[in-house]
């Protein structure tokens, strides 16, 4: 056996699974980080939904759209529980991404919300809901993630190219605790936040639609709620300006979560940490 020595391996070109050099970089470590492992695992994690989701399906005696919505509506569940509890798990227990919390977080945002619409918007025609519905479940994902990614960015902290050598210094170990420490604020957030608002808030049902309105409260109790046949109205379910307003307020929380996230990380990246 030839052992090659440090200079030959420095002067070997780095080469991809079809043997070609990289042209503009030195080798191809930009296409073999995130976020493509993360899209390869979230990848998967979709399609075991989907096979629960036509195995519990496939289990029905008799295939309707009224047999069918439990499990679109435990489908829906599984969906936030990746996005609102797995995400922010995986990426606060890792190093801090070279391109910082914030435009890690978006890619990462773009790799959960565009694939998770083909399990959404297929409901319109499996569990037979109408469009507005699907299309209060689709927001609903959305800003929840939205919410969830603020945290992470600020978890993460700020790039490399930006922080400066005083910034780093101060990480290190605390940089370890603190990213704990968001993975739990984040699943505290979302796990638990609004689970005993339906006791709070539900005393009565308003409305025409017998809205309960503490349920939207919590993420996954707001499918159910979303979801629920409405018999009395002739049209199964059915959603108003109730359920609007609290998509709204969310989603107004999580623009102010990643507004407080990119002034955070930019104080960071000067070495001013923010207490």
């Amino acid at each position: 056996m030839i052992a090659l020595t440090q200079s030959d391996e420095q002067s070997s070109p780095d080469r991809d699974v079809f043997g070609r050099a990289p042209v503009k970089t030195q080798d191809w470590s930009h296409r073999r980080g995130e976020p493509r492992i993360f899209a390869f695992g979230w990848t998967l994690y979709l399609m075991a939904i989907v096979g629960l989701m036509f195995a519990q399906g496939g289990a029905l005696t008799t295939f309707s759209a009224e047999s069918f919505r439990p499990t679109a509506r435990v489908t829906m569940v599984l969906l936030l529980v990746g996005g609102l509890v797995l995400w922010p798990l995986v990426r606060l227990s890792q190093a801090r991404p070279r391109a910082g919390g914030s435009a890690s977080t978006i890619r990462d945002l773009v790799v959960i919300l565009v694939p998770a619409q083909a399990l959404i918007w297929p409901q319109t025609w499996l569990a037979d809901w109408p469009i507005a519905i699907v299309m209060m479940l689709g927001a609903l994902f959305f800003v929840w993630v939205l919410l969830i990614g603020g945290i992470v960015a600020i978890g993460l902290g700020p790039s490399e190219a930006r922080a400066s050598l005083s910034a780093f210094q101060q990480e290190g170990r605390p940089l370890a605790r603190r990213t704990r420490s968001w993975s739990l604020i984040a699943c505290l957030v979302v796990g638990l936040a609004g689970l005993s608002a339906p006791a709070i808030l539900d005393a009565n049902q308003t409305g025409w639609l017998r809205a309960q309105p503490g349920w939207m409260a919590s993420p996954y109790l707001s499918v159910f709620e979303i979801t629920r046949d409405r018999a009395w109205l002739g049209s199964g379910a059915a959603v108003g300006r109730i359920h609007w307003l609290w998509v709204s307020a969310v989603g107004l929380l999580g623009a102010t979560v990643w507004l407080s996230a990119l002034i955070i990380n930019a104080l960071r990246a000067r070495g001013a940490e923010p207490v």
